[in-house]
């Protein structure tokens, strides 16, 4: 026998059979970013560490166009064909809002969860808004053409009020849930650039110049013009420090990212790569959902024989383990105590 003397660490992956793991997959934590992929990310819905840049695809959807999160853990997402889907993020299932053939949506662009917990959506069918109850899918119209010219982003302004982006009108257009009276929120004369995402941060509604490439503010109607882009802009959204996460498209066949801006104009993280393509929906995690996937139990590793190996001859063998928690651990292998 010779002496040996190693250690090998191995990364392990979730098991696809164990329940706990695949809702531990999809926690989403305060401030994470949210985004779904209109095109050239596999038509998937995606969280990414706002820190870390980290990615996990929580689910695969057809062409989906905006999200919404509610505090029950259930992410909503739009499909421009006109459905709405609830991902419940606590063991990763998908279910239809709307199942048709009842829907009247279609081309759907907006998605927002509104102050009592309804859905609103904007239709390019149509240029409607429509609010839809999320335990029943009916669905009511809001407010419908005048100002609305394919309107696409959709935010909450305050309690009665809703902000749209009315991309043919070039405007961004106030929606009174009691009444569907429109507004323009820019001042006459006030230049936008066929908005097309909406954000919403205290008294400030953020839109994005889609020609000109403009991250544009408006203030009591005033509009400021606060970074230039380094792509068309098209979803977005604000966090807690009033920071607009904006996505970006270079055209049909990319580059694709998110940039982060400050307040100011300054670009302060930017996202590519991986399943980031182009984003027409930002949401930004207000809260952690947090599924519950039980202990964290060590991993199980598959028996290595007993080997007798001659002097100066290489040992080598392969070590298998599974880890069916999350997050996953390490393992360590070495010679036991007393080992030549």
């Amino acid at each position: 026998m010779i002496p040996f003397s190693a250690w090998i660490v191995l990364a392990m992956a979730c098991s696809p059979v164990r329940p706990a793991c695949r809702a531990a997959a999809y926690a989403v934590e305060t401030g994470d970013i949210l985004i779904a992929n209109y095109r050239g990310g596999g038509n998937t819905v995606v969280r990414i560490n706002p820190a870390t840049g980290e990615q996990r695809t929580l689910g695969v959807f057809l062409v989906p166009t905006d999200l919404a999160l509610a505090p029950s853990g259930v992410l909503y997402v739009s499909e421009w064909m006109g459905a709405i889907k609830r991902l419940n993020l606590a063991d990763g299932s998908i279910s239809t809002v709307n199942p048709g053939p009842d829907t009247t949506l279609s081309q759907l662009w907006g998605l927002a969860l509104g102050p009592t917990g309804e859905l609103f959506v904007t239709s390019g069918a149509g240029n409607r808004v429509m609010k839809v109850d999320p335990a029943t899918g009916t669905e009511t119209l809001v407010s419908a053409g005048n100002e609305l010219l394919l309107p696409t982003g959709i935010g909450v302004l305050d309690a009665g009020h809703l902000a749209v982006a009315s991309l043919l009108n070039n405007k961004a257009v106030s929606i009174s849930l009691a009444d569907g009276t429109q507004t323009v929120l820019s001042q006459t004369g006030a230049s936008l650039d066929q908005p097309w995402g909406v954000a919403v941060f205290g008294a400030h509604t953020y839109v994005g110049a889609h020609d000109s490439k403009f991250l544009q503010r408006i203030t009591d109607g005033a509009v400021t013009n606060v970074a230039t882009l380094a792509g068309t802009p098209f979803g977005m959204g604000a966090d807690a420090t009033g920071a607009i996460i904006v996505g970006l498209s270079g055209g049909v066949s990319g580059p694709y990212g998110l940039v982060r801006v400050s307040p100011e104009g300054v670009a302060l993280n930017t996202y590519t790569g991986g399943s980031i393509g182009e984003v027409t929906g930002v949401e930004i995690a207000a809260f952690s959902v947090l599924a519950d996937a039980g202990p964290n139990l060590p991993p199980e590793v598959a028996p290595i024989a007993d080997r007798i190996i001659d002097e100066g001859t290489l040992l080598a063998f392969t070590a298998t383990a599974t880890d069916n928690d999350w997050p996953p651990q390490n393992i360590t292998f070495s010679l036991r105590a007393g080992a030549p």
